[in-house]
């Protein structure tokens, strides 16, 4: 929302958007936290897809941003709980190139 400057729930379009990006960008993380890196074959074309995707939905909410770097941090720290090695190796999560 801050980054859109729109807000969750309030257009069926919109909030379609905001959940694509939120399930497959939580998605990638965890795939690439499992040691699966973008590329052009098997699950690394998967991951690749998940996150071209999210971005595809990030520029209908006008987000124009690196948005994978910026939510890799906040995923981190809504798991580490759970899924210390996410929030241990989010650095290097962040710097994957899509």
């Amino acid at each position: 929302e801050q980054k859109s400057g729109k807000k969750y729930g309030v257009h069926d379009n919109e909030t379609k958007s905001f959940r694509v990006i939120a399930d497959h960008m939580k998605a990638a993380v965890f795939l690439i936290a499992d040691g699966i890196e973008p590329n052009n074959a098997d699950q690394g074309y998967f991951v690749r897809r998940l996150i071209r995707r999210s971005v595809r939905h990030a520029d209908i909410l006008g987000v124009k941003a690196n948005t994978f770097a910026e939510v890799v941090r906040p995923i981190a720290a809504m798991y580490q709980s759970v899924y210390p090695y996410i929030k241990d190796n989010e650095n290097n999560i962040a710097e994957i190139k899509p």
